[in-house]
């Protein structure tokens, strides 16, 4: 299925809605705002109460694909940031069946997001 579809993203602006039959390709994701194209996957929920919904763009219009439920998809699908830690093991006890750990640790690099389109 990859080779024919491409998720798009969880779409943050929700003025202007996808529904079955719409056809508005313009969706805004983050801060980007994307034309799909054929094969392109978004979900789209109208409200905090309301159960998100998948949705694939046919060329012209949007398809409904399924319901999802929001709560499932955790903190990171409606952010564009992240941060969080974890302790570094600096020994291991051996003559036991418990780990323990500490340390620190400052990731270094970048990550970038290349949009075929």
């Amino acid at each position: 299925m990859a080779s024919y579809t491409t998720f798009l993203g969880v779409v943050s602006d929700t003025r202007t809605p996808i529904t079955d039959g719409s056809s508005n390709a313009s969706v805004k994701v983050g801060s980007t705002t994307i034309t799909a194209v054929t094969g392109n996957i978004a979900i789209y929920k109208a409200s905090s109460t309301a159960t998100a919904q998948e949705f694939i763009f046919d060329g012209s219009k949007w398809q409904f694909f399924g319901d999802i439920s929001a709560n499932n998809l955790g903190g990171l699908a409606y952010t564009s940031t992240a941060s969080g830690s974890y302790v570094k093991f600096s020994s291991v006890n051996v003559a036991s069946n418990t780990v323990n750990s500490s340390g620190s640790f400052t990731p270094s690099g970048a990550v970038a997001l290349t949009k075929a389109g």
